[in-house]
């Protein structure tokens, strides 16, 4: 039987962020969920043996302290990837120092949420000029939703300064699952912009697995988790209070009975990033 493979991810603001993207369920404008620096929530995950995590949100580099929380993470956990939209990427330079890979969300909706946001922002350019000029010293991946076959002239000129990019590495292509795009228009699109540009990478496509489970853990000590059914619809569970569990097999072994899902768990990703 195949594994079920989880993401565990912490998340030092909660679901805040200062940009209102169109069908996101990240949306929070409260700031008493950010994370301290010296939290219980990590030494739980360290205790249940939990080795690797990724920094997620809302918008992580809000955080008013993050270098201070990263730098307590990565003494503990390896920090596989931040994800963030970007912006004030370059104020942020010290990420390098504490995370193996800086993933930044672009997207056609993060265009028309940061245009909105932040007038007179060059989109996305602004976002990869910075990413280049400042030399970040780690991998940088971009994650792309698509929504409908109309953003593909966006989808082509992104694809244009990834190529002529120095740091980007990578670059997953998600469907958007409440959108009416196919899976064969979405992965239509992932195959043309791969035989269009000389990029020294494969785009991914990243098509919704019964077999996967990302796991939310919070300041509060509140766990979200996420997985999709057999109609491919995004399912969520969450849980009032991870220090109700005694060991990370009881944890993990509850999230997959609430999901539906039996198997022994693995986590995503090895420390190669693989």
């Amino acid at each position: 039987m195949a594994p079920i493979l989880f993401d565990l991810g912490v998340m030092p603001v909660g679901k805040y962020c200062d940009l209102a993207c169109q069908g996101c369920f990240q949306r929070e404008k409260n700031k008493n969920s950010f994370l301290a620096s010296k939290s219980e929530v990590v030494c739980l995950l360290e205790d249940f043996g939990f080795s690797q995590c990724f920094i997620g949100g809302g918008e992580p580099l809000l955080h008013d302290n993050l270098e201070k929380i990263l730098q307590g993470l990565s003494k503990r956990f390896f920090v596989r990837y931040l994800l963030t939209h970007g912006f004030g990427l370059a104020n942020h330079l010290y990420l390098g120092d504490y995370v193996e890979t800086i993933v930044v969300s672009i997207d056609p909706m993060h265009k028309k949420a940061m245009e909105r946001k932040y007038g007179g922002v060059l989109y996305p350019s602004d976002i990869l000029s910075s990413i280049d000029n400042y030399g970040f010293r780690k991998n940088i991946r971009i994650n792309s939703v698509v929504c409908n076959t109309n953003e593909m002239p966006f989808f082509h000129k992104l694809a244009q300064y990834i190529a002529r990019s120095k740091n980007v590495k990578g670059w997953n292509i998600y469907r958007n699952t409440n959108s009416k795009i196919s899976d064969k228009e979405y992965l239509r699109i992932v195959a043309e912009i791969n035989d269009s540009y000389g990029l020294d990478f494969q785009v991914e496509p990243k098509i919704p697995s019964e077999k996967f489970i990302q796991i939310l853990i919070f300041s509060d000590l509140s766990v979200e988790s996420y997985s999709f059914n057999a109609s491919g619809k995004l399912v969520e569970i969450d849980l009032e209070n991870l220090a109700l569990f005694q060991s990370k097999e009881e944890f993990l072994g509850e999230i997959g009975r609430l999901h539906g899902k039996t198997g022994a768990f693995s986590q995503i990703y090895s420390r190669e990033g693989k």
